[in-house]
């Protein structure tokens, strides 16, 4: 009787590529960014939150950025009939119960900054297991992606700005709240209506939500994530902070800002982790004599960036009035400085006129349109709940027949898709082991074929793996997504490449959640989408447990690979032609026999890639149906090497067998 293999995940791969979406690097032949979500190949997955209400009133509308805390959409209030932004924080924070409680701590205190710049929150909560911050909606770009696009800005654009800052940031540090992590990608660049340009800071208190993970967190995968960049030494310690770690993270931005270069830089985090421990700051003149910098800049930022807080300023108004003076000074026209910012105050009495950040398109909503809906909220509903009796006392047994009736209809699981569904609020209901039938039929216009998005009834509260079948149009080249709630990418993308083609996911295991299907055309670039009103195409999912002898999608590379033992079986697929399985040995064997049996119809190649850097070695037959073999060694004290399967290269298939497994087998030689 042989051992059974089992799995978790290994360490990370050094090979890597650059996301499309976020610039992350991740191992060559993922799927997905893990760091974004987004896929690193084939056409984005329609997101599954859009269109979906939040909390009974906030409908999404669509996404306008992601962070390291969660992902921020543009939203209406369903009531109000007013924009707003969306905050959703990562679905990790909002299971953490402890997390849960500082989060409405923090925000409970944020909601009651109003500095005209700073994003403003409105509402907080958490709803259907998302906690999300509903905020003041500002159109345009933060200040790294100018800065991106820029380079440098003029010192007293970029003076301007940081004196705006200041003013939001007196008014936090005022009631003893620490932004902790100001940097250029918090900073929005907005306009007013005079075109001056005006700073909203946003995502105050947050950090300190992740408080004790920050620094685990910057350092892994050896990615820099930004924050090290802007970070004070007292918070590298782990020491006690308050708010002049925010002046030193400010003469961090002012630094980049003027010489489009950061102030300490490494080749890894921990390299610049400890440059700003133990480096001298070179000033931004001398950094950058090119440019001509002014030496009120130096003054202003090598104050700013003392390593002991006590060399810094010691407030922000302090830093507020100097870089005002050197706004002034330089002469420099239509740049909004701090002491001409309406005070709040006068925004709410109304004795100072506003400056206004709506646009004639939207209309936005605000802190005063806000606490006026939340009024008329609060009379109406002594009325509303007398109402409410009144209605049940008239309707009786049929309102209560009828309303159960309109929830049967809403929610039963379907044979066929109900169009329109191209959104997750629309989403067909399906279940598992029900074949459904649909079709890509109407096109949504020239460049985007029909969408057609089901929603999964049967994952319950233990997940498990999950299989999906699609049998294709024969004139449409299919792509099937598997989608979850909370994530606006797909979390695996099936797309074997051919018209009227079989498409599966064949084996991924899911985690509780409320998860969707997408089914779409894959478009070639310049090509008009297909549309076929005559022919169906089917799909089914099956969700069971997931055996421990068997591959755990995703495995495209070395950072999810299935942990195995040195003796046993394990089955896989090779789902499509392009699919690749990582099985990481839990140990250095001394000696090892690896084998590796395919379908009838497949050739596949074995690889044996050591931890150690010192070479690949592929063992590749060239014939379908036979088997691969090699016997490995590890030197003592080396660590455990990996085996990948896929494909052969040398006679690469037409596509995947995904309905019969190959058998990967570890024993003693």
């Amino acid at each position: 009787m042989s051992t059974t293999a089992t799995m978790s995940t290994p360490p990370p791969s050094t090979e890597s590529m650059l996301c499309r979406q976020c610039q992350a690097r991740l191992d060559l032949g993922a799927n997905y960014c893990p760091i974004c979500g987004a896929p690193s190949q084939g056409d984005a997955a329609p997101d599954p939150l859009v269109g979906q209400i939040v909390a009974d009133r906030y409908r999404i509308i669509q996404l306008i950025g992601r962070g390291g805390m969660g992902v921020v959409y543009k939203c209406e209030h369903a009531r109000m009939g007013k924009l707003m932004a969306i905050k959703l924080l990562h679905g990790e924070l909002a299971r953490d119960q402890e997390i849960q409680r500082r989060f409405r701590r923090e925000a409970q205190t944020i909601s009651k900054l109003s500095h005209p710049c700073t994003v403003g929150i409105f509402d907080f909560g958490t709803s259907d297991g998302l906690m999300y911050l509903a905020m003041e909606y500002v159109s345009g770009d933060d200040l790294g992606k100018v800065l991106r696009a820029q380079t440098t800005l003029p010192p007293p654009r970029v003076a301007a700005f940081a004196a705006q800052a200041c003013g939001s940031l007196s008014e936090a540090h005022e009631l003893g709240i620490v932004h902790r992590d100001l940097k250029p990608e918090n900073l929005i660049v907005t306009r007013l209506r005079d075109g001056r340009e005006m700073i909203k800071l946003l995502d105050f208190g947050l950090a300190k939500l992740r408080e004790g993970e920050e620094r685990n967190e910057i350092t892994s995968n050896n990615t820099l994530v930004g924050t090290p960049y802007y970070m004070a030494p007292e918070i590298i310690r782990g020491q006690a902070i308050d708010h002049r770690a925010d002046i030193y993270a400010l003469g961090a931005v002012i630094y980049r800002g003027v010489t489009g270069v950061p102030a300490f830089s490494g080749s890894s985090p921990v390299a610049v982790l400890t440059r700003h421990l133990t480096d001298d700051l070179v000033p931004p003149s001398k950094r950058k004599p090119d440019l001509d910098l002014p030496p009120e800049i130096d003054e202003i930022v090598v104050r700013c960036m003392a390593k002991d807080p006590r060399d810094r300023y010691q407030n922000v108004d302090e830093v507020r009035e100097a870089l005002s003076a050197f706004v002034a000074a330089s002469g420099s026209e239509n740049l909004l400085i701090d002491s001409e910012i309406v005070p709040a105050s006068a925004l709410r009495s109304g004795t100072a006129r506003r400056s206004s950040l709506e646009t004639a398109k939207f209309s936005v909503a605000t802190r005063s349109d806000v606490e006026a809906f939340e009024r008329r909220l609060r009379r109406g509903k002594i009325l509303a709940w007398v109402s409410i009796v009144l209605l049940i006392a008239v309707a009786g047994g049929a309102g209560l027949f009828f309303y159960r009736h309109a929830t049967r209809a809403a929610t039963a699981a379907r044979d066929r898709e109900i169009e329109p569904n191209q959104s997750a609020a629309q989403a067909t209901p399906i279940a598992s082991g029900t074949v459904v039938h649909g079709q890509l039929a109407r096109r949504l216009s020239r460049e985007q074929g029909d969408v057609d998005l089901y929603r999964l009834t049967s994952v319950g509260a233990s997940g498990g793996r999950i299989r999906v079948e699609l049998n294709a149009q024969p004139n449409i080249d299919t792509v099937v997504e598997l989608l979850r709630a909370g994530q606006p990418e797909a979390v695996f993308v099936a797309d074997d490449g051919a018209e009227g083609g079989r498409e599966v996911i064949a084996g991924f295991r899911v985690a509780p959640g409320q998860y969707f299907i997408s089914v779409h055309e894959r478009v070639r670039p310049g090509a008009i989408p297909q549309e076929n009103v005559s022919d169906d195409y089917t799909i089914r999912y099956t969700i069971g447990p997931s055996p421990s002898t068997e591959e755990i999608e995703p495995d495209d590379r070395r950072e999810v690979a299935n942990d195995v033992a040195n003796t046993g079986t394990v089955a896989g697929y090779i789902e499509s032609r392009g699919d690749v399985d990582w099985y990481c040995l839990r140990s250095a064997p001394a000696s090892l026999r690896v084998s590796v049996t395919p379908p009838s119809d497949l050739d596949v190649e074995l690889t044996i890639t050591p931890r150690d850097g010192t070479g690949d070695v592929t063992v590749d037959e060239g014939r379908d149906g036979i088997g691969e073999s090699r016997t490995i060694a590890t030197a003592a004290g080396a660590r455990a090497p990996c085996v990948v399967v896929r494909a052969s290269s040398a006679h690469p298939p037409e596509h995947g067998n995904p309905d019969r497994t190959y058998t990967l087998r570890f024993e003693a030689p």
